[in-house]
C-alpha cells in the first residue's frame, strides 16, 4: 500500500475578508485500485494518470478514467507515484 497526499481547499468571504481552510485527505494505492476520501478506482477503470505543474504551492494530480477526469489538488512532487502507478496499469 502506498499513499499520497492531497487538499481540499476551501475560501469563504466574511465582513473581515477572505480566509482559506485547507483539509489534508489521502489518496491510497492498493494492488488493485486507488482510493481517495471521496470514490475507489478500480484500475481496470484508469486509463492515464499526470499533473500540471503551477506558479504557487499547489499542482493538480489528474486520474483519467472511463468515468471522466478527476482531478486532485497536491503539494509534494507526484513523479514517483506516477511511476508507480503506471507499472501497475502497464500490467493489469
Amino acid at each position: 500500500m502506498n499513499v499520497f497526499s492531497y487538499y481540499v481547499i476551501t475560501r469563504t468571504i466574511d465582513y473581515s475578508g477572505q480566509l482559506s481552510t485547507e483539509i489534508e485527505k489521502t489518496l491510497i494505492l492498493q494492488d488493485d485500485k486507488i482510493s481517495s476520501a471521496e470514490k475507489t478506482f478500480p484500475l481496470d477503470t484508469i486509463y492515464d494518470i499526470s499533473y500540471k505543474q503551477s506558479i504557487n504551492t499547489y499542482k493538480i494530480l489528474y486520474l483519467h478514467t472511463n468515468h471522466g477526469v478527476y482531478s486532485f489538488v497536491i503539494k509534494d512532487d507526484p513523479e514517483e507515484w506516477i511511476e508507480l502507478i503506471k507499472e501497475k496499469l502497464n500490467n493489469k
